[in-house]
């Protein structure tokens, strides 16, 4: 009897849980179930496309460095990179089809881009500069949906607060 009562139940709970995705979606392909990690990138894309002057989604992303000794009478030897690549789409900022920016990073530090990325960026004597940690996202549906769905909403009065 315990037996078909924890089948019954089990089948109750499957049928509901089918109920409920069917209802609150249209399809299975929006139906997407992000992690906790995600989720936080996710909110960390909304917060760098409204604090920062452009959000961009970027391919054939080609990296040049140079080394920079800024204190020479320490041990600290800054790198700057200069990444250039194709803007395929545009959330935040002046519509453009490449870009070119400079990243500093530490000379034991290496940068490494996938294919495709979503990155913000700051902006300063018409060039552009890397935000800092964080400010670059992984370029699948999900993340180009979140960003289409904040360009299509924010206002246009974009505080770059992070590129102060």
């Amino acid at each position: 009897m315990n037996v078909k009562a924890a089948i019954y139940i089990s089948l109750f709970i499957c049928i509901n849980s089918c109920i409920n995705i069917k209802t609150e979606t249209t399809s299975a392909e929006e139906h997407i179930e992000i992690d906790e990690q995600q989720a936080l990138q996710l909110e960390g894309l909304e917060t760098y496309m409204l604090s920062t002057h452009f959000t961009g989604h970027i391919a054939n992303i080609q990296t040049t460095k140079q080394i920079y000794d800024t204190h020479s009478d320490d041990d600290l030897i800054e790198v700057i990179h200069t990444v250039n690549a194709d803007v395929l789409e545009t959330f935040i900022g002046s519509t453009i089809d490449n870009i070119e920016f400079k990243m500093i990073t530490e000379a034991d530090e290496s940068i490494d881009f996938d294919k495709e990325i979503i990155i913000s960026l700051c902006e300063s004597n018409n060039e552009f500069f890397w935000a800092g940690a964080g400010s670059i996202f992984p370029a699948n549906s999900l993340f180009i949906k979140k960003a289409m769905k904040i360009k299509n909403t924010q206002s246009t009065d974009i505080l770059p607060s992070f590129c102060e």
